[in-house]
């Protein structure tokens, strides 16, 4: 969907991308406007390129290892003072859905974990898209 975004016309990129976000890339751009960091199941280059944040504050779930789990690995990049806001496309990380990255391993391994641990200081999550199909999650979600 990137590649198609980008080869596309100029004039047609912004409406392509709010597309791939439900037709809510504006929603999802405002509401994430205080956070620090972003994890993204999916489609973090095309908001990375998109949106007003710094790509170096967009997260994709791939960084995460397909084994282990949340506080009892390695991997120490689920911190609220790194990523405070996760982009879930409950899709894309179904169960049944097996991919070679596992994104449903590190979903329910760390992700899901992470966000409850997010909701536990406060975090607020909105759903939205066609039948709540994403959820974003935030913790400083702005006034």
């Amino acid at each position: 969907i990137f590649s198609d975004t980008l080869d596309s016309e100029a004039w047609q990129r912004p409406h392509l991308v709010d597309e791939v976000f439900g037709g809510e890339f504006k929603f999802l751009d405002d509401v994430t406007s205080n956070c620090r960091g972003i994890m993204m199941t999916r489609s973090h280059s095309a908001f990375a390129a998109f949106s007003e944040k710094p790509v170096s504050r967009v997260y994709a779930i791939s960084e995460i290892p397909p084994f282990g789990r949340l506080g009892e690995s390695e991997y120490e990049g689920l911190r609220p003072e790194r990523i405070d806001c996760v982009f879930v496309n409950k899709e894309s990380v179904q169960r049944n859905l097996r991919t070679f990255t596992t994104k449903w391993s590190r979903y329910e391994d760390y992700i899901a974990p992470y966000i409850e641990k997010l909701k536990s200081m406060g975090a607020k999550t909105y759903a939205f898209g066609a039948d709540d199909e994403f959820e974003i999650t935030v913790l400083n979600p702005p006034s």
